[in-house]
C-alpha cells in the first residue's frame, strides 16, 4: 500500500513535467529546457477524490538538476518533501525523516516515471 501511495505521489510531478499533455507540448518542455542545467520553480495543485466535497489543494516548491533528478518540496497543507532521482524515488517528512523509499531496481513503474522525467 505504501509503494502504491508513493507511486502515485509522483504523477503529479510527470503530469508537470509534460507527461501527460501529448508529443506536442512534450516536444515543447524539451527544447525549452535543453539548455537548463538547473530549474526552479512554484506550484501549486488541486485534486478531487471520490467522497470529499472539496479538492485537495497543495504548493510549494521544485528543483529540477538535469541528470541528477527532481526535489519536489510541498509547503501546504503540510510540510513534505518528495526527491526523484533515476535511483530511487524517496518521501520524507517535514523534519526530513523518511516515510518512504523506493528502489528503481526493484519497481518497474518508477523506472518509467524516471524515464519520463
Amino acid at each position: 500500500m505504501r509503494r502504491r501511495a508513493l507511486l502515485a505521489s509522483a504523477l503529479p510531478l510527470a503530469a508537470v513535467m509534460g507527461a501527460a499533455r501529448g508529443a506536442d507540448a512534450l516536444d515543447a518542455v524539451r527544447s525549452r529546457l535543453a539548455d537548463v542545467a538547473v530549474l526552479r520553480g512554484e506550484f501549486s495543485q488541486s485534486k478531487r477524490l471520490a467522497g470529499f466535497r472539496n479538492p485537495l489543494k497543495s504548493q510549494g516548491q521544485f528543483v529540477l538538476v538535469r541528470g541528477r533528478g527532481v526535489l519536489w518540496l510541498t509547503q501546504k497543507p503540510f510540510a513534505s518533501t518528495l526527491v526523484v532521482t533515476p535511483e530511487r524515488l524517496e518521501s520524507l517528512d517535514a523534519k526530513g525523516q523518511r516515510l518512504s523509499r523506493l528502489d528503481a531496481r526493484d519497481e518497474p513503474a518508477l523506472r518509467s516515471i524516471n524515464q519520463l522525467l
